[in-house]
Parts: C-alpha cells; sequence; structure tokens
C-alpha cells in the first residue's frame, strides 16, 4: 500500500492515509476484527469534517481483501463517500452474504471492485468471484493471473533449503490474491488504459462475442484509477461485469487486438502448425505476437486447425515494451 500512497501523491495534492494492522489473529477473528477498525475510519473521516471541511464526495477508500469489506462497513457509518475501491474482495464468510455483511453498491457514490483470484477456495482462491460493485473486473477471467503459475517460482528460493521452499510457496498462494493492488497500483500515473469490455464470460470475449465497445462506449469500461472517469455512457449499473487481459509482469497494461482470418480452404479439412501476428510501427521494429499456444515446453508442438468460415484471435500486447 505504500507504494500505491507514493503513486496517488505523484497524481495530485492529496492527504493520504494507511491503515494496516495485524498482530497473528485468525482470519475469523478478523472478520470481526475489522468492523471496529471501520469504526475507528469512520470516526477520523467524521473528525476531518467537523474540522477541516472535508466532504463525503472528495473521499476515495481503497481496500484490499478484508479491506475491502472494511470500506464496505465505512461507507455504512459516513453518508456520501464518493468511491469505494475493492481489490479482490475476500471471499471465506463473504460471498452471496447480504449487503450490510459485505461490499455492496450501496456503500459509496461508486464501488469499482477488481477480482484476481477468484478461484474455488478448495483451489487456494481467497476473493471473490460474485460482483459487488456498480463496475466489477475481471482480468485473465479474475481467476489465476498470469506470471503466478507455480513452475515460475524462483530458482534462488528453491536453492535456499525448506525455509525458502516454504517461502516461495507463501507468494505463490497469494500472487494472484495480491496482483489487484499491482494493477491498481500501476492505473494511478500510467498512460496506458486498462481497457476492458462488458461481457458474460472471459470466454465469451475471445470468442469475440464482445469485442466491441459501441457507438458510446456503453460496452467498455477502463479498469483502475479512471474507472469513474470512463464509466459506460448510460452511467453505472449494479453490477456490470468487464474482461481484459493482462501481461505476466509490470507493465501490466496491455492494448487489445482482435484478429480474424478468413481461410481460403472452405471445405472440412483441418492442418497443423503455428499462427503469429505482426505489428509494424513508424519506426520499422516489430512486435510478433503468438495467435497459438507458445509455451516454451511444448514450442515444438504444432496446432490443429480446423478450416472454417472464419476463425478469431483476441491477443494483446504492452504498449511499454514494444517501441514503435
Amino acid at each position: 500500500m505504500k507504494e500505491m500512497a507514493v503513486e496517488f501523491l505523484k497524481r495530485e495534492p492529496c492527504n493520504v492515509f494507511i491503515v494496516q494492522w495485524d498482530g497473528g489473529v485468525n482470519y475469523f477473528q478478523a472478520t470481526q476484527d475489522i468492523r471496529v477498525v471501520a469504526l475507528e475510519i469512520a470516526a477520523l473521516i467524521n473528525h476531518l469534517a467537523v474540522k477541516c471541511g472535508l466532504r463525503g464526495s472528495d473521499v476515495h477508500l481503497v481496500g484490499h481483501s478484508l479491506g475491502a469489506h472494511t470500506c464496505g462497513y465505512v461507507g455504512q457509518h459516513v453518508p456520501g463517500v464518493g468511491r469505494i475501491t475493492g481489490l479482490d474482495p475476500a471471499d471465506p464468510s463473504y460471498t452471496y452474504m447480504p449487503e450490510f455483511v459485505r461490499l455492496d453498491p450501496s456503500d459509496a457514490d461508486f464501488v469499482d471492485v477488481i477480482h484476481t483470484d477468484s478461484q474455488s477456495i478448495l483451489g487456494n482462491g481467497l476473493g471473490m468471484r460474485q460482483p459487488v460493485g456498480h463496475l466489477d473486473f475481471f482480468p485473465n477471467a479474475g481467476r489465476y493471473q498470469p506470471g503466478c503459475e507455480l513452475w515460475k517460482v524462483p530458482e534462488a528460493a528453491l536453492r535456499k533449503g525448506v525455509r525458502g521452499v516454504v517461502s516461495a510457496a507463501a507468494d505463490f498462494t497469494v500472487c494472484s490474491h495480491s496482483r489487484a493492488p499491482s494493477l491498481f497500483t500501476e492505473s494511478i500515473n500510467s498512460h496506458c488504459r486498462f481497457l476492458a469490455f462488458r461481457c458474460a464470460s472471459y470466454m465469451a470475449l475471445h470468442l469475440g462475442q464482445c469485442i466491441s465497445c459501441g457507438n458510446n462506449m456503453e460496452r467498455c469500461a477502463v479498469m483502475g484509477m479512471d474507472a469513474d472517469k470512463f464509466m459506460p455512457a448510460e452511467g453505472f449499473s449494479r453490477n456490470s461485469s468487464f474482461f481484459l487481459t493482462t501481461a505476466n509482469e509490470p507493465p501490466f497494461c496491455q492494448h487489445p487486438y482482435a484478429v480474424r482470418i478468413f481461410p481460403a480452404d472452405m471445405h472440412n479439412t483441418s492442418h497443423w502448425g503455428h499462427l503469429s501476428v505482426e505489428l509494424r510501427g513508424i519506426s520499422g521494429l516489430v512486435k510478433e505476437l503468438p495467435l497459438t499456444e507458445n509455451d516454451e515446453s511444448v514450442s515444438c508442438l504444432p496446432t490443429r486447425f480446423v478450416h472454417v468460415r472464419e476463425t478469431l484471435w483476441l491477443t494483446s500486447f504492452s504498449p511499454q515494451r514494444a517501441k514503435f
């Protein structure tokens, strides 16, 4: 959160308060303690309103995991909070609970949520799958985040023996859950916008069923700091889900491209091979993007293509890494 605070201060004159507590309490005890923490934060905001003229509409609360629900409780005690950003709100004890128990759209004028670790708790998922804001963003389907694969555990950690393995395993467990704060932090001052599409699912996005923003941007939104400035044209609706793709390492922001391929052979035949697309800029440099699976361990294996009327791939690239 300290890195996020620095980015806020770089962006504009503001006051940033970081609230953090620990002490080794178990998770279920913490779910009770955050109500007390929320009351203390609400008391601070109300004090600043009386002594300094702070307006609720100028308050932006940002919370990660249990902190997201803490922000929700604050909103229940401070009427007129301008915005709450929930970063992968905690799942256990909150999913599909009544709105007064968890973060929900009534807690602020605008509630935006980034979901990054919403796989089942049985699969070590720590975040909610349920949409709980005005706008809910699901980067990379909102589940396992790229770059958090177990096989990417640093070799250096493994060389440290049992302690290193335990540390690496802990990092792996929270990797996707911790991605939400990283994405939001990057968005505060990035020139690249995390463009997301309103879709029924992440698969629908990659099947090309919702890759248009519409005439008035009514089917797109921007994830992150500027989510409130690039809202859909018809305004905020409760629980609107948006999907996008991000990179596996910073900078995470990518530009999406839809590529349609029309094969010359229309018969029901198939071939094996690889497909890629090249992006050429005015400087003459080339960025090559694979359209088919490009896992380094199996890159020598071709992909089977069935000749249909047309095929669509959705691919993305990071503009900060490509000098065009």
